[in-house]
C-alpha cells in the first residue's frame, strides 16, 4: 500500500490543501468572505464523502482528492477576482481560549439542534452497535456511565440494551436540560436514567462504583486525557468493561478535516449552523460538517492507544465495529482497495477491562 508512488502523491494532495488554505486566508473574515470558505469547504468535504464511500474506484484516492481540491481552489480565486468583499473592519476574530472551553459553546450549538425524530434515529444506531458487538450481556441489569453524554443518545441506547440503571454525565447545563427533555418526550422510566452536570476530571461518584462505562469520542476532544482516565478507572469496578472510541489518524479525512478546521479557525459555530440550515441539510449532516469544522481532535494510532490505557489500568479485550457504510473500520476493510490511505487507522473502538 505506502509504496513510493503512494507516498509522493500524499505529498502533493497536502501540497494542494496548503494552497488552497494559502487562498481562502487572503479572503477576510467578512461575513460574505466566510461565507465563501463555508460552502467551498461544505462542497469539499461532501465531495470528497463520495469517494470514501465508493468502494470500486478507478483511480487512486489521493489523485481524486487532489483534483477535487483544485477545484476550490479555483473556485475560491474566481470569487475572490469578482466578488466584492467588505472593508476589512468588519472581520471577524475568534479568540484563543482552552479546549473544554471552545467545545462547550460548540456542543451548545450543536447538540440543541436536534429534532426528535434524528435524535431517536442517532439512537437506534447506537443500539445496533451495542448489538452487532455483542455487549448486551456486558451491559444488562447493570449499572452504567456514560462520560461525556452529550444529548443523551447513547445513554438511552444502554437503557434500552437492558442497564438496570444508567447514568449520562456532561460539562454543558444546557446539553444536560436537553437530555433530560428528550427523555420525558420519549417517557423513559426515571428510576432508570438520568443526567448530572459534571466535569470528567473529578466525576461525583464513589470508588469503583460501576459495571460498564463508556466514552463515546470525548477524550480526544480535552487537553487532559491522562487525568480523565484516571477518574473513570477510580469510578469502574474491578474486571468491568469500558468502551473507549477514540479518533484514528493519517488518513485522507482526518487531514482534510484538519485544514478545513484551520481555515475555519475564525468563523463562529453559529454563522456555520446558519449557512447549513439555510441549505436544508439533515440534523446529523448538520451536526457531522460543523463538528468536523470546529472540533479540535487527537488523533491517536492503535497502538497508542492500547499502550495509554494499559498505563492506566486497563486490558485489551477487543476492537468493536461500527457497523455502518460511513464508519472507517470492520467488514470496510476489506471491501476496499484504499482502506489505509483514505482511513489511516480508522475508528479506534475498543473494548477494555479493568484489572487490577
Amino acid at each position: 500500500m505506502w509504496g513510493g508512488w503512494d507516498k509522493m502523491d500524499k505529498q502533493i494532495y497536502i501540497q494542494k490543501l496548503e494552497e488552497l488554505k494559502q487562498e481562502c486566508n487572503k479572503i477576510p473574515d467578512t461575513i460574505m468572505g466566510m461565507n465563501i470558505k463555508i460552502n467551498s469547504l461544505i462542497t469539499l468535504n461532501m465531495r470528497y464523502e463520495l469517494i470514501q464511500l465508493n468502494r470500486n474506484l478507478k483511480n487512486h484516492p489521493y489523485t481524486l482528492t487532489k483534483d477535487i481540491i483544485q477545484d476550490s481552489i479555483n473556485e475560491i480565486k474566481a470569487k475572490k477576482e469578482t466578488l466584492f468583499i467588505e472593508d476589512d473592519n468588519k472581520v471577524f476574530v475568534q479568540k484563543k481560549i482552552k479546549k473544554e472551553e471552545k467545545h462547550k459553546k460548540l456542543w451548545n450549538e450543536l447538540w440543541n439542534k436536534y429534532h426528535l425524530n434524528s435524535y431517536i434515529n442517532k439512537t437506534e444506531r447506537y443500539e445496533y452497535r451495542i448489538k452487532i458487538n455483542n455487549l448486551n450481556e456486558l451491559i444488562k441489569d447493570k449499572k452504567v456511565l456514560d462520560i461525556g453524554c452529550g444529548q443523551g443518545t447513547f445513554t438511552v441506547a444502554m437503557m434500552k440494551a437492558g442497564a438496570r440503571e444508567v447514568t449520562g454525565i456532561d460539562f454543558s447545563e444546557d446539553s444536560i436540560e436537553f437530555a433530560d427533555n428528550i427523555s420525558k418526550k420519549l417517557n423513559l422510566d426515571k428510576d432508570k436514567i438520568k443526567y448530572i452536570t459534571s466535569s470528567v476530571y473529578e466525576l461525583p461518584f464513589e470508588d469503583e462504583t460501576f459495571d460498564f462505562i463508556i466514552q463515546n469520542g470525548v477524550f480526544h476532544h480535552l487537553e487532559n486525557i491522562d487525568k480523565a482516565l484516571k477518574e473513570a478507572n477510580r469510578i469502574l469496578r474491578n474486571e468491568a468493561y469500558f468502551w473507549y472510541y477514540t479518533d484514528g489518524s493519517g488518513g485522507i479525512s482526518h487531514i482534510l478535516w484538519d485544514y478545513s478546521n484551520e481555515i475555519l479557525k475564525n468563523v463562529p459555530i453559529e454563522h456555520i449552523q446558519k449557512v447549513l440550515r439555510m441549505m436544508n441539510i439533515s440534523d446529523n449532516k448538520c451536526y457531522h460538517l460543523s463538528d468536523g469544522f470546529k472540533a479540535i481532535y487527537e488523533h491517536s494510532t492503535y497502538k497508542e492507544v492500547i499502550d495509554l490505557l494499559n498505563k492506566y489500568g486497563f486490558k485489551f479485550e477487543k476492537r468493536l465495529k461500527g457497523g455502518f457504510e460511513t464508519d472507517m473500520d470492520g467488514e470496510i476493510w476489506e471491501k476496499d482497495e484504499y482502506a489505509k490511505e483514505k482511513f489511516g487507522e480508522g475508528d479506534l473502538r475498543i473494548l477494555f477491562k479493568k484489572v487490577k
